[in-house]
């Protein structure tokens, strides 16, 4: 005589109703692929370190000259800060690193508010040449592409990176989810000013004068903002001589009355001091990095910018081409498509035993 295994009265009652278990395996269903298509999906969870890092380049300064200058400035004004628990300066090699540490729980976006305010205080007591640029410690995972120009011969680098700087990267900034876009590897060209000190002492011209006349030549100001729905565009205004014989023509005051700056000093047009160099191959290069928002999907970030760049590959002078050196949305590609792959034999498996259980 054989025997059957007693169910319990639930699980008859639920089998009875094969319906009802559809339907809700079915709602199950249809709202895992409609989070599995919409969720972001990235390499490395979400950081959230409550540090926040400055860094100061001032080349050619030594660690004893970052001290005084740059370190002191900014530690003055950093330590003042609500919830902060440490701050740390390492200077060397033209440039200065603080870490600014703050309490456990903080918001990191605030924190970095905060610091800038600091910073912009600071900023009348430091150097002329010092830039402090602040951004989250870990926000490196934000940097979703990297890329180099591929540059013909007889083609200068300046050339690239002023048509990058001038036409691409103002396009990329505009895309959704786009945060920062650094381009670096060629100086650009700038008027300098190399004043002559024997024709200074003749004509009694201090070099006090000598700035004051360069300073009220240039304006930069700001002029409302342009709302482009998902950005916000500052406006400046800018008067900027863009030619040497311009400069040489400025009036400089002098006792006996004003003297053209071209009798005083040499002005030229000669490449800034370049930070970072880039090659491509063992030739000059130009990069390009491209950083996303917190939050921002990796996928359709990437997928914007190598859409944009293909459409104005022609922005870019003398036939140089663009290379993709990293995306890490190939990467996060491949993770999704094995995910998908487990999620479509796992609900399978899932549907198979409910029918057979049904």
């Amino acid at each position: 005589m054989s025997r059957r295994m007693a169910l319990p009265e639930p699980l008859r009652a639920s089998l009875r109703r094969p319906v009802l278990w559809v339907l809700l395996y079915g709602a199950l269903l249809v709202f895992g692929v409609y989070a599995f298509r919409h969720i972001p999906i990235e390499i490395l969870p979400k950081f959230d370190y409550p540090v926040i890092s400055i860094v100061t380049h001032y080349p050619g300064a030594t660690a004893g000259e970052l001290e005084n200058t740059v370190t002191r400035p900014l530690e003055s004004e950093l330590l003042a800060l609500p919830n902060l628990v440490a701050v740390r300066s390492v200077m060397g090699g033209g440039a200065v690193q603080t870490d600014v540490r703050f309490r456990n729980g903080t918001d990191p976006q605030q924190d970095l508010q905060a610091v800038y305010s600091a910073v912009d205080r600071a900023r009348s007591h430091l150097p002329a040449g010092a830039r402090p640029y602040a951004e989250i410690m870990g926000a490196a995972i934000d940097e979703v592409a990297d890329y180099a120009v591929r540059i013909p011969d007889g083609v200068a680098p300046m050339r690239v990176q002023r048509a990058i700087q001038t036409r691409i990267v103002p396009a990329l900034r505009a895309l959704p989810g786009v945060r920062r876009v650094e381009v670096f590897g060629s100086g650009d060209e700038a008027l300098w000013v190399q004043p002559d000190l024997t024709a200074l002492r003749h004509y009694g011209v201090g070099m006090a004068a000598l700035a004051d006349a360069l300073r009220r030549q240039v304006l930069l100001g700001p002029s409302g903002h342009l709302s482009l729905g998902h950005q916000t565009v500052l406006i400046e205004v800018r008067h900027l001589p863009e030619r040497a014989a311009e400069l040489r023509m400025l009036p400089v005051p002098a006792p006996a009355g004003p003297i053209p700056l071209g009798d005083l000093a040499r002005v030229v047009r000669a490449p800034v001091p370049i930070r970072y160099a880039a090659e491509l191959n063992g030739r000059p290069s130009i990069a390009m990095v491209v950083f996303k928002q917190p939050g921002a999907s990796t996928i359709p970030v990437t997928q914007a910018v190598q859409g944009t760049l293909e459409r104005m590959r022609d922005q870019l002078p003398g036939g140089a081409r663009w290379v993709r050196i990293y995306d890490q949305g190939h990467l996060v590609g491949l993770i999704y498509h094995d995910l998908a792959r487990n999620l479509i034999i796992g609900g399978l498996l899932a549907v198979a035993a409910l029918f057979f259980l049904l």
